[in-house]
Order: structure tokens, then sequence, then C-alpha cells
């Protein structure tokens, strides 16, 4: 009589659960190797620059920075979260995934603006005020505030006020169309990372080359004075903005770029009549930040070669990441709302 010894049960089952823990790691990194490369450029670099103010922070030696480090930390997460719930496509939503790609830009952007005045407070930069006004005289030869000061009329400062606070109509009129109801995908990146490059790096730059503006400066012999424009800009700088905000000077860089970017689809509507409109707008936002007194000349320099960078390479990058993307069977760089929304330029 034999008995023949009944097979182990436990395995086989040892076996696939070994199996199954060893695919694990493998899966986590083709997992994650896809949601890096799903990842346009205009996301890497908000997330980059959200990541550089949470280290601002961190690294700060002031005594209160852990309140900043909270606030910059919970700005990165909801750009992390938003970029991985978008790229990762577990919503199902496509018009979800749409409004989050965008809105995440502007949230991210605008809480990251309002940062700044506390993160400067916590460095302690010193302003270089003297140094870009010496900068400016021995390479210009003059500057452009104190020049103008001989024509200081309430009249003038209230002309220009207008346009400096226009400038924040003239982004609205073009993030907000553009980003939610632009059809052409295309088009919307390239926008997005262009505008995305401007503000980071500028926002950036402000901490490497911290000033006050020449209003700071006692070489004035008229004060500005104005009505109503001029009243709102005072005020809307006084309460929100960042103190130390002059190199590059954004209010040259956002309309430049706007500006150049509306003058490539001079042949498409409605850039055809608007393009020419938005340039003499953007040329008296120029001359108003120096009129104003609140940028020297080499800080609107600044704007203009960071405007015509980020104009540059946003053109070329997302043609190339349109291309790119299509052959590699990524989504598009930036979700469309519309099924019948175009992924190519209208140029």
């Amino acid at each position: 009589m034999s008995f023949k010894q009944a097979p182990p049960t436990r395995e086989p089952s040892t076996y696939a659960t070994t199996r199954v823990n060893a695919a694990q790691p493998s899966e986590l990194r083709d997992t994650a190797r896809d949601l890096v490369a799903e990842l346009p450029l205009h996301e890497w670099v908000l997330l980059g620059y959200l990541a550089c103010l949470f280290l601002l922070a961190a690294t700060s030696t002031a005594l209160h920075h852990d309140a900043a480090m909270v606030r910059t930390a919970t700005n990165l997460g909801v750009g992390l979260l938003a970029v991985g719930l978008v790229r990762s496509r577990v919503l199902g939503q496509p018009v979800l995934e749409a409004f989050i790609s965008r809105s995440v830009i502007v949230v991210c952007l605008g809480l990251s603006f309002v940062q700044l005045t506390e993160l400067f407070a916590l460095r302690g930069s010193a302003n270089l005020d003297e140094s870009l006004l010496r900068f400016d005289l021995s390479v210009f030869g003059f500057e452009p505030a104190v020049y103008a000061d001989r024509w200081v009329t309430p009249s003038a400062v209230e002309w220009f006020s207008f346009f400096y606070f226009g400038y924040y109509f003239l982004l609205a009129v073009h993030i907000f169309p553009i980003g939610y109801f632009g059809r052409d995908t295309q088009m919307v990146h390239e926008f997005a990372l262009g505008i995305v490059m401007t503000f980071c790096a500028g926002h950036l730059l402000y901490f490497a080359v911290p000033g006050l503006g020449p209003f700071s400066l006692p070489v004035f012999a008229h004060r500005l004075q104005g009505g109503y424009w001029w009243s709102l800009v005072s005020t809307t700088v006084q309460s929100a903005g960042a103190r130390k905000d002059i190199f590059p000077s954004l209010h040259t860089a956002v309309p430049t770029f706007i500006a150049l970017f509306s003058f490539r689809r001079r042949h498409s509507a409605p850039f055809r009549y608007t393009f020419v409109p938005v340039a003499l707008f953007t040329s008296q936002i120029i001359l108003a930040t120096m009129f104003l007194r609140w940028h020297y000349v080499i800080d609107v320099v600044a704007g203009l070669t960071l405007a015509t960078a980020s104009s540059i390479v946003a053109a070329r990058v997302s043609r190339w990441e349109s291309a790119r993307r299509a052959g590699s069977g990524l989504s598009a760089a930036m979700p469309a709302f519309s099924m019948h929304a175009s992924g190519r330029s209208s140029t």
C-alpha cells in the first residue's frame, strides 16, 4: 500500500505572490515613466518654479519662516495634484481635465505672486537701486524717470496711470478667452508656455536683482499727482505689490509677449483686428512704467529681452511638442474642451 504525498499547496501561492511582488516595482517604474513623459514643458516650468519658492522659504534664516514654508508647500502641492490628476487621466472627464490644466496655471501663479512679499521679507535682500541707477547712467546716459520729471502734470500722470492699470485688463482679455475658449490646442499651449515662462523667470529674477524703483530716489522736483486712475494704481501697488519686483519689468515683458503673440497671428481672427491696438496699448504701458517711476530703463530692457526669448521658445517648443506627442501617442500638451478642437497652428 502506497501513500502519495499531496502536493504542497503553499508553494504555488508563494511563488505567485513573489512574482506579483517582483512585478510591482517594475510596473510602478513604468507608470512613473509614462506620467513623466506626459508632462509638457510648461508644467515642468511651473512645478520647478513652485519648488524654487518653497526652497527660498525653507532655506531662509528668519525666525518665522515656517508659515511661508507651509504656504509655498501648499501651492506646490496644489500644482502637483492638479498635474497628476490631468496627466494620469484618472478623472476620465476630458472637460474637467481641460479646465484643471488651465486653472492650475492661473491659481498657482496668482498665489505665488501674493507670497513674494513675504519671501522678500524673509530673505532680507538689500535693495540695488543705486547700482541700477548707476548702470543706466553709465550705459544709456540718462534715467527716463528722472528725465521725465520736467513733464510731470496731473493730466500726464492720469494718462499713464490709465495704461499702467490697463495691464491687468490686457492680461484678462487674453488669458481667459485664449485659455478657456481657444479651439486650437497648439495655439493655447504656445500661449500658456510663453506666459508661464515669462512670469516664472521674472518672479525668480526679482530675488537676484531686488529694488524698489526710481520713486525711492530723492532726485525728483515734482510730486506725482493725478485723479482716479493714479489713485487706483497707487492703492493697488501699495496693497498687492511685491515691493521689490522691478527687475525685469513684467509690466513690460507680459504685454510685449502678448503683442508678439498677436502679431504672429495677425492673418487670422481675432488677432487681425487686435494686434495693432495691443501693440499701441503695450507701448503706453512700457512708457508708464518709467514715467510713473516704478522701473529703471534696464528693467524695461530686461523685460523686452525676456518677452522676446519667451516668444521664440514658446513658438518653437509648442510645434515640437505637438509633433513629439502625436508621434509617441501621448495626450495633447493642452487638453481640449471640445472633441473638435484642432491641434494645428493657425499660422
